[in-house]
């Protein structure tokens, strides 16, 4: 008995330092008030507040509240017995890795409502397959972008994969990351960056990290052309975050 309720402490610790269920209180909240502020109100009926406002789940939703909550759970318990979460100092028993996988070929129309997203998730975690890793898949919405090497300008969603990955050194990982970037498979929404970055997670972050892929809709972004660089033959791209407006909640 003992053994189990020490377990379930460390549980529902990693759970309670991710700060997921405060980031879904926030979230909720917001896109509750978007439902009756924004002028595109008309969109919303009572079965899609009904949905995100479930508390049984949802079939596990992604735009539930509870099905998100759900799911942050049952990784904080597969993360924290798998690495041995200290609750004390947030420390872990091996090396994990933060991913970020993007491919400008995964960028949608923001009037795309019914889409395939297996193609999607197959072509973000092709590189990593043989890897052990969890990963969640999430949508960035760009509010502006600025025409760049033959993409229209205009909004966008851009589909890309966040992971926690491991079982790998430090240097095996820096090595994978410049392979994929190599590849040209994964080609970056913005120009001159990369389109697959990592990162370790340090001492006592990796409830930081779950957190952060694990998070609910919070920004948008727009992909901008610096003024210093217009007319020039290799353009420089700023990106800039903020806050999702009402109407953007409500449609997104």
């Amino acid at each position: 008995m003992i053994i189990v309720q020490t377990k379930q402490v460390i549980i529902m610790t990693l759970f309670k330092h991710t700060k997921i269920e405060e980031a879904e209180d926030f979230a909720h909240g917001r896109l509750l008030n978007a439902f009756e502020t924004s002028h595109k109100r008309h969109l919303v009926d009572s079965n899609d507040e009904d949905l995100v406002s479930a508390d049984d789940g949802a079939g596990l939703s992604a735009v539930c509240h509870s099905a998100r909550l759900c799911w942050a759970r049952f990784l904080s318990r597969e993360l924290a017995c798998r690495f041995h979460y200290d609750v004390k100092t947030g420390a872990i028993n091996g090396k994990v890795y933060f991913f970020t996988l993007v491919d400008v070929g995964c960028r949608r129309s923001v009037d795309e409502f019914e889409m395939d997203l297996k193609p999607i998730i197959r072509k973000l975690r092709s590189g990593i397959r043989d890897r052990s890793f969890i990963g969640v898949i999430e949508p960035g919405l760009y509010s502006h972008v600025s025409a760049a090497d033959g993409m229209a300008p205009g909004e966008c969603i851009s589909w890309h994969l966040h992971v926690l990955l491991w079982g790998i050194s430090r240097k095996r990982a820096k090595r994978l990351a410049a392979e994929l970037n190599g590849s040209g498979k994964y080609v970056p929404l913005s120009p001159r960056q990369d389109g697959v970055s990592q990162r370790i997670v340090r001492e006592g972050e990796l409830s930081k990290a779950l957190g952060y892929i694990l998070k609910p809709p919070k920004c948008a972004y727009r992909l901008g052309l610096r003024s210093e660089s217009i007319g020039s033959t290799e353009p420089s791209f700023i990106q800039y975050r903020t806050e999702l407006a009402p109407q953007i909640r409500t449609v997104a």
